[in-house]
């Protein structure tokens, strides 16, 4: 599973010269892809990564907005972290 970073979605308005199409570089060597700009889907995306990977026997990538990774998750989303994943 690769873990990538992006801009924050405020700054890709300014189409600085380190801005890329991220998911047109990762996807032709994953087997899944996802994009994740907020918190709350932040867990989630990642177990998911991991199981798409063990079931499609590939590389999955999960492409994180600086977003994701700094906003706290709201009081009382706990759940929204995934439960322990038994994998086959």
């Amino acid at each position: 599973v690769s873990i990538i970073g992006d801009h924050a979605h405020a700054h890709r308005r300014f189409d600085t010269p380190l801005t890329a199409d991220i998911e047109a570089i990762v996807r032709p060597q994953s087997v899944w892809t996802r994009t994740v700009s907020r918190a709350e889907d932040a867990a989630a995306a990642g177990a998911e990564a991991v199981r798409e990977s063990v079931s499609r026997g590939g590389q999955a990538s999960v492409i994180y907005c600086a977003d994701a990774a700094w906003t706290k998750i709201p009081a009382g989303k706990e759940d929204a972290r995934p439960s322990t994943a038994t994998f086959a």
